[in-house]
């Protein structure tokens, strides 16, 4: 089976195209794949400034080596063009140029094929996982540990025994900070129940489960695990208990500015924040509820004024260039958070935050991602695709 070396091609406009069933050694043409050129560093063992390419490996088989940029560089080709992976893992190949090809070398029998095929399975599961991890970590809150550990925290939340607990004293929730423990291990979480309206607002504690869902539908890692959990006989939502150094009102008012050295992510984890609550239409995003960490990591919390499906939220998003509460923008988002709402559907978000939410404020949600990804599309036009994701 030949192929012609043509775009149609390289961007195969039906699933049957992009997915097809070849069998080993049919791939005989080029598969063009391009690479932004730089350089990497790989520590003790190898210079310090090796240029990308083939690094000779016990057996004769080659490594190729690829910096950071690069990798996230492919992982965006192969998941756009999916039949990309597989004919990297059942495709003799090895890399010749940055700006290149992947080639059939007939000449390459020092290790039979199907074992080769294997390895380079596993190869590309390790690195495929080592993708996904640095990128989730492009904008995650929550160091990787802290992210494999939160179904333990959600069981621990539902659960563990509740030993002690008293009201907090911020907000007009009247939150209560419940100290809790199960066999050896003690945490605490923030419980709220608040419904209906209050103070001029329409508040929902089923809101702050809806948002953490969302949160990791998303892959923002940015708001601690929450969960339902009934408290002296009432239905509630339970945080698990962020322990930060400040917040951004504190932050405001004791005059500390931000280290140079942190800025950039800074201003990052704010646009970001500010898109999350233009989706999830988060009309509360006050000072107090931006938590840092002390190394600047961003936690966001208190979300039951969120999934508004008034018509005026319908209309315009919470923030943006005609923003309802402020023009206050995000200027740069990264390229995983945009695709991750342009994949949002309505079984999907069902799925995640049932029955947190009604079918309406699900639809709701659908009609601000298209909002959301319109005005990113005008900032992508305007300013240009580089400037804007990352």
């Amino acid at each position: 089976m030949q192929r012609k070396q043509n775009k149609d091609w390289m961007y195969p406009r039906n699933r049957a195209e992009r997915c097809p069933s070849v069998p080993i050694g049919d791939f005989e043409n080029e598969i063009p794949l391009s690479f932004p050129r730089e350089e990497t560093s790989l520590g003790s063992g190898l210079p310090s400034h090796l240029p990308l390419g083939d690094v000779p490996c016990p057996h004769g088989a080659l490594l190729t080596v690829f910096s950071t940029t690069q990798l996230e560089h492919l992982l965006k080709q192969c998941v756009s063009v999916p039949s990309r992976f597989w004919r990297y893992l059942y495709k003799d190949f090895d890399f010749r140029s940055l700006n290149g090809y992947y080639r059939n070398d007939k000449s390459v029998g020092m290790i039979d094929l199907r074992d080769k095929v294997m390895k380079r399975q596993f190869l590309f599961m390790l690195v495929l996982g080592f993708l996904l991890s640095l990128v989730s970590s492009l904008y995650a809150q929550f160091t990787p540990e802290e992210i494999a550990y939160r179904p333990k925290l959600e069981d621990f939340l539902r659960t563990a025994e509740i030993i002690s607990s008293k009201d907090i004293g911020e907000g007009v929730t009247k939150p209560c900070k419940l100290d809790m423990k199960s066999g050896n291990e003690e945490h605490s979480g923030c419980w709220k129940n608040p419904s209906g309206m209050q103070k001029g607002f329409v508040e929902g504690w089923q809101y702050e489960i809806a948002a953490y869902e969302m949160d990791k539908l998303l892959g923002l890692n940015m708001i601690p695990p929450t969960v339902e959990r009934e408290f002296n006989g009432k239905r509630g939502s339970l945080q698990f208990w962020i322990t930060s150094e400040m917040s951004d009102l504190e932050r405001m008012e004791q005059g500390i500015n931000i280290p140079q050295d942190k800025l950039e992510s800074w201003n990052k984890q704010k646009y970001l924040t500010r898109a999350f609550d233009c989706l999830i239409a988060n009309e509360d995003r006050t000072q107090q509820n931006i938590r840092y960490k002390k190394d600047w990591r961003t936690i966001l919390i208190d979300h039951s004024r969120s999934f508004r499906s008034s018509e005026k939220f319908q209309k315009q998003l919470v923030f943006g260039k005609n923003g309802v509460l402020a023009q206050k923008l995000f200027r740069r988002l990264p390229w995983v958070f945009v695709e991750n709402v342009r994949a949002l559907n309505f079984d999907k978000i069902k799925q995640a935050v049932d029955p947190c939410l009604t079918d309406e404020e699900i639809q709701a949600v659908l009609v601000r991602k298209k909002l959301l990804l319109d005005e990113i599309e005008e900032m992508i036009e305007e300013k240009g695709e580089a400037n804007v994701l990352y």
